[in-house]
């Protein structure tokens, strides 16, 4: 069981290495303004923004079921509103941001 879990954090180690690895070419490829501009949440968000068309898809197709979101009459409010939310987080979760315009 141990060496279970050994393993686990070694190859879990692994993972973070060559993420970090990566963030550092990313940033080297960049120029210094670039660079000084953006943190690394927001560069891979852009990223995966750009060249995740099955993101893009799903963030449309959730925010569609959110818009045309509508409570029948005689359902439970409770239900509606738990929907609601879950379409909301699931929007957070693939990075839709929504704008007050």
């Amino acid at each position: 069981m141990r060496t279970l879990i050994k393993k686990k954090i070694i190859e879990y180690q692994c993972h973070i290495d060559d993420d970090e690895q990566v963030k550092c070419v990313m940033l080297a490829c960049m120029s210094l303004e670039l660079q000084e501009n953006m943190d690394d949440h927001i560069i891979i968000m852009h990223l995966i923004e750009l060249f995740d068309a099955t993101s893009w898809s799903k963030r449309y197709e959730t925010s569609k079921k959110l818009f045309r979101c509508k409570m029948t009459e005689g359902s439970s409010l409770n239900t509606f509103v738990l929907r609601m939310i879950d379409y909301f987080n699931k929007l957070d979760q693939l990075g839709f941001i929504m704008t007050t315009s």
